[in-house]
């Protein structure tokens, strides 16, 4: 651990700053996550209309809004379905691509080294 306190701080900026490249990708990646995250509120609200049918006394109603609220139902699934597979596919995309560049200009560093680095203990 004594080795990590020599490390230098990065900015947090400048980690955001190399996501420049990638800021049209934001946009829909935040879409996709609020998107995925009011599916849980709306999910409870069709659950509590359907729990209120069985109070209906009338045979005919109940079926009509059964059917009325399987549909909602299957509709909010295809929705959360569609939501939370872009929003860890854009996430992920996004995610990739820095470390690509994170791990070239690492990649790049090492290569500008002089030889003698690599002969010193404390490199190896």
């Amino acid at each position: 651990m004594a080795e990590a306190a020599e490390l230098p701080s990065v900015a947090a900026t400048r980690v955001w700053g190399m996501q420049r490249e990638e800021w049209y990708l934001f946009p829909p990646a935040l879409i996709a996550s609020c998107c995925s995250g009011a599916s849980q509120p709306v999910f409870s609200i069709i659950y509590s209309d359907i729990i209120s049918i069985y109070f209906t006394p009338d045979n005919d109603g109940i079926r009509t809004r059964a059917r009325n609220y399987l549909g909602w139902f299957f509709l909010l699934g295809g929705a959360v379905l569609v939501s939370k597979a872009a929003n860890v596919a854009v996430w992920w995309m996004i995610g990739e691509r820095l470390v690509r560049r994170l791990r070239r200009m690492s990649f790049e560093a090492v290569l500008r080294q002089p030889m003698g680095f690599f002969g010193e203990t404390t490199q190896s």
